[in-house]
């Protein structure tokens, strides 16, 4: 009876013998395979590598910014140039192509020590505020650069509206806000290609032959 026993106790650890192997894996780790096809890890061997999310150590290093010295005790201002001469959205659902163009110029300045864009936009129409409506403090002016970067110069204060309905004609004129170095680094390092002009009622986007404007312009305030 006993030796009955004891060939049964053998003929199960052979059965458990054929339903379990053990493998190695490439990664260095032992696995257990079983008969019905599926498998699992010996716990105490698992190694990092066998992990389905592994972590990637990503390093950074930090990006130098030129810092750009400007002149304090200067103001200047340089000549205004027309940047753009193009058709507004906004007014061409109006006039039509030609007479929704919009005369947009330029200068730079610097007033002891803060750098700023004066802006002028020349709209063809005698009441110009109806249509855009007014430049207000906060508006933004971005620039988008060649290399796609943007660039957002905010509005100082509310701007100067000059309405002339004798010559059908608008003026809307003003400063934005003194520019940071990071913006002055970005605007001399690249062309721009886009100006986008938030007024009060929709968004105009004026496109521009790759203009080197502030590259040439600004460091001539510094």
């Amino acid at each position: 009876m006993l030796r009955f026993i004891v060939l049964i106790v053998l003929a199960g650890f052979t059965q458990i013998a054929y339903a379990q192997v053990r493998a190695t894996t490439e990664s260095g780790n032992k696995v257990i395979l079983y008969d019905n096809g599926t498998w699992k890890y010996e716990e105490k061997t698992i190694t990092q590598d066998s992990q389905t999310e592994k972590k990637v150590a990503v390093i950074t290093t930090p990006v130098e910014v030129e810092t750009i010295k400007i002149d304090s005790s200067r103001q200047y201002e340089t000549e205004s140039t027309e940047i753009f001469y193009e058709t507004s959205k906004t007014l061409e659902r109006y006039f039509g192509e030609e007479k929704g163009r919009i005369r947009g110029r330029m200068s730079c300045v610097n007033t002891l020590g803060d750098i700023q864009i004066r802006y002028v936009w020349e709209i063809p129409v005698g009441d110009g505020q109806r249509y855009v409506g007014q430049f207000k403090a906060g508006s933004k002016i971005t620039v988008h650069l060649m290399n796609g970067d943007k660039v957002e110069l905010q509005v100082g204060e509310d701007s100067k509206l000059e309405p002339r309905p004798k010559y059908n004609f608008t003026a809307i004129s003003g400063l934005t806000k003194a520019l940071t170095n990071e913006q002055l680094v970005a605007l001399t390092g690249q062309p721009f290609r886009q100006l986008e002009v938030e007024w009060k009622k929709k968004t105009d986007v004026f496109e521009v032959d790759p203009s080197i404007y502030f590259i040439e312009n600004l460091p001539r305030v510094f």
